[in-house]
């Protein structure tokens, strides 16, 4: 898991980034409100306390620069964790450019992580757009 050193308590565990270091899908965990923090941050100015880019930190830490680029083209979804899970009450979403599911696109020019990650979410979750 990956923390995020701009948003406290907002974990990712996948993140895809084009070569110029722009997020194309993004898999992130969190309380309700740090994951709704976090959502609001994508689109407002860095003047007001949004977000341009922001860092992912591994273990040990080593620093991976996500840009978020223009933010409307993100789509988000997100989904409850059962409140029995070992974890407590969390949320899980998921940040996309939608040129990723684009029924158009031959599905073998997407990135292989993409495809798996995208059919286990649909195959387990109900989603829920927020």
């Amino acid at each position: 898991m990956y923390r995020i050193k701009e948003m406290s308590d907002v974990f990712v565990d996948a993140c895809i980034r084009t070569e110029t270091g722009e997020l194309m899908f993004l898999s992130c965990y969190g309380r309700d409100t740090a994951i709704q923090q976090f959502l609001a941050a994508f689109s407002l100015g860095p003047q007001e306390g949004g977000l341009l880019q922001f860092t992912l930190l591994d273990n040990p830490p080593k620093a991976h620069l996500v840009r978020i680029g223009a933010h409307e083209r993100l789509t988000k979804l997100t989904g409850r964790l059962p409140k029995a899970n070992l974890f407590g009450n969390l949320t899980h979403t998921w940040i996309y450019d939608p040129a990723l599911t684009n029924a158009g696109l031959d599905p073998l020019t997407l990135p292989r992580a993409f495809c798996c990650l995208y059919w286990r979410l649909l195959s387990n979750f109900v989603l829920t757009t927020p």
